[in-house]
């Protein structure tokens, strides 16, 4: 996992160079991923090749908050980040204006979570080295 959310570092990041994504780069690192993996307010679905490779995963914190959501990029246009979505509703249950889905999503993924059913709540936010949007979503289906 650790491995597909590096191949999109240029994209997460503010700067080129990372200056200022320290944190966030090692709370993304292996052992960081490893420790949401123990904690039980991340749960995690995965997708894998017949051949065992990773081609994309979504994760959400506290059942509402989309945590990661990365798919291979010899796999997007699949179809494969709505297939994860829907898996998460399946399990987290619908959305409502009460309880919305939400997600920081980097700026060049707001397009893909935009065909999710979210949509912004906020202006971007260039924050710890990373520019995001925050986004929500009410929908109840994928």
């Amino acid at each position: 996992m650790a491995a597909l959310i590096a191949s999109y570092e240029q994209e997460l990041l503010s700067d080129p160079g990372g200056e200022g994504a320290e944190a966030f780069m090692a709370s993304v690192s292996s052992a960081g991923e490893r420790s949401y993996l123990a904690d039980a307010r991340y749960r995690f679905w995965l997708a894998h090749a017949p051949t065992g490779e990773l081609l994309g995963f979504i994760a959400s914190r506290d059942a509402r908050h989309v945590f990661h959501l990365f798919v291979d990029r010899g796999f997007q246009r699949r179809g494969l980040a709505r297939t994860l979505w829907r898996c998460m509703l399946a399990e987290a249950g619908p959305a409502s204006a009460e309880e919305p889905y939400t997600v920081n999503a980097s700026l060049n993924a707001v397009p893909a979570y935009r065909a999710l059913g979210f949509v912004e709540s906020g202006p971007a936010v260039r924050r710890h080295g990373v520019a995001f949007t925050p986004m929500r979503c009410t929908r109840t289906r994928g």
